[in-house]
């Protein structure tokens, strides 16, 4: 989300990708069990192997660390409130579980593989620290207000981000939303192995486009998903449509017609000593996937039609409760049976029936 500039040498780049790779590459192949411990065994791994790694270093500059927090809480804003339980998936150095855990009175769940990242201190009484499998949300069902994740859905296996999202899902309350940020695919890739490949290699297993993360999201279980809009001074939700058909467009250009990348800094060593701009050039996929609420079935429809053991639909017959001393015993006797529903009506008290759900 925020542009962070690179100042390593070129050689310690490519030490740094040629780390990442191999580490990546067991990910890549492990099978579902060996991931369940793998994604902290190589974090750490990787942590320690490279010193001057990004997520470290930015730890220990506190100007960099305070512009990257408010840039996230300027854009989750809207979603912010006085008694929120808030969940950050892929927390790092918790600053921003921090910022949010003094906005609210409610729980502020920081998670993540590694416990070198989260090893911090002094953080609000409210935070709670928790370091998974990279899967598991280990929270109660249906206790949060606002999930959110920044950078995070690329960095995980593709057979276990729908099961992440699931489980994001369910930890989800009813009426509350998930709130993703991933780079864009057609921009990337976006891990180190920006400056040496055309594809990510690293430890972005894979990047998305809005409409791969839309069809992750419905298959999650959301029913509504937008995409955000950061605009100077307010945040804009539109729908993931627009997005969607823009990026078939720029998908079907050709290679070169798209944007540029950045090349090999071994073999342009100005270009790496001097501001390289390694986060998204384009700007990342900002998601606003919405648990609904709670489907129920509409009260008085409930009392007003009955579905018989066949399924079929009765209700009261029209005129039947008023001018009654006009109508004799007999025509009012009829008129108190229940008749059936014309199939023109059928779907919409099925529909109330349901708790909105279509029959």
């Amino acid at each position: 989300m925020s542009r962070v500039v690179e100042s390593r040498s070129p050689e310690r780049l490519r030490a740094h990708y040629e780390i990442e790779r191999e580490l990546a590459d067991r990910l890549r192949a492990g099978s579902f069990e060996e991931r369940s411990t793998l994604y902290t065994a190589v974090y750490e791994e990787l942590f320690e192997r490279v010193p001057d790694h990004p997520q470290l270093t930015w730890v220990e500059d506190e100007a960099t660390r305070t512009a990257m927090v408010d840039k996230q809480l300027s854009l989750l804003e809207p979603f912010l409130g006085p008694r929120i339980s808030f969940l950050e998936i892929g927390a790092g150095d918790c600053a921003l579980s921090a910022a949010i855990a003094k906005r609210t009175s409610g729980e502020v769940h920081a998670i993540d593989v590694s416990e070198t990242i989260m090893s911090v201190s002094d953080l609000p009484a409210n935070v709670i620290l928790h370091v998974t499998d990279g899967r598991e949300m280990p929270v109660p069902p249906g206790s949060i207000d606002v999930a959110y994740s920044n950078q995070l859905l690329e960095h995980l296996h593709p057979d276990d981000a729908l099961i992440q999202t699931r489980n994001v899902y369910a930890a989800v309350r009813p009426g509350g939303a998930y709130v993703c940020i991933t780079p864009n695919r057609l921009t990337g890739p976006h891990d180190i192995s920006a400056y040496f490949d055309d594809h990510p290699t690293g430890f972005h297993l894979r990047e998305y486009t809005t409409g791969d993360l839309r069809d992750l999201f419905r298959e999650a279980g959301f029913s509504r998903i937008r995409s955000i809009v950061p605009l100077p001074g307010r945040v804009v939700v539109i729908p993931a449509l627009p997005l969607i058909l823009m990026e078939r467009l720029l998908d079907a250009l050709p290679r070169g017609l798209g944007p540029d990348r950045p090349r090999d800094p071994a073999r342009s060593p100005a270009r790496a000593g001097r501001g390289v701009q390694i986060a998204p050039r384009r700007g990342p996929l900002l998601q606003y996937p919405v648990r609904m609420p709670k489907m129920k079935s509409h009260s008085g429809a409930k009392k007003r039609f009955k579905k018989s053991s066949t399924g079929k639909l009765r209700g009261r017959r029209a005129y039947s409760s008023h001018i009654l001393e006009k109508k004799s015993p007999k025509r009012k006797r009829q008129m108190s049976r229940p008749v059936p529903i014309s199939s023109a009506d059928a779907p919409r008290v099925n529909k109330l029936l349901a708790g909105g759900k279509k029959k």
